[in-house]
């Protein structure tokens, strides 16, 4: 993936393209560095809440050994509680993400019709001062 960016920066930086659409670019390619780095500290505080620490999981879990029954039992009900908070909180930014999804689209089309239309009436314009 990452040869496949640097092939296009370089093909990029070789062709002339609308600046236009190398803003357009250079903005998605700071979007995917912001989402991977997101990416990454969100895996790395995953990690660090599944309990994998210096010594592997199992160093992790005998924080748990001194523990009653009853104060897992509250534990674990606390953890599922957080659980569903954070499946809903996903699917809400899912919606959200969707909704931009066809923002962005609607977005895309409206442009584009604004561009075919811009041409026609500068061709039609063209064709008028011709004649």
């Amino acid at each position: 993936m990452r040869e496949m960016v640097s092939d296009l920066e370089e093909h990029l930086k070789k062709e002339s393209v609308p600046s236009s659409l190398r803003e357009e670019y250079e903005e998605e390619v700071e979007k995917n560095r912001q989402l991977e780095s997101e990416v990454e500290h969100l895996q790395q505080e995953l990690f660090k809440k599944q309990g994998h620490r210096e010594g592997g999981p199992a160093k992790g879990l005998q924080a748990y050994d001194g523990m009653s029954q009853l104060a897992l039992k509250k534990l674990l009900r606390t953890l599922e509680k957080e659980k569903v908070e954070v499946e809903w909180e996903l699917k809400e930014i899912e919606w959200r993400l969707d909704q931009e999804a066809s923002a962005v689209s609607k977005a895309t089309e409206e442009r584009e019709a604004i561009r075919d239309r811009l041409a026609q009436l500068k061709s039609q314009s063209q064709v008028g001062s011709h004649q």
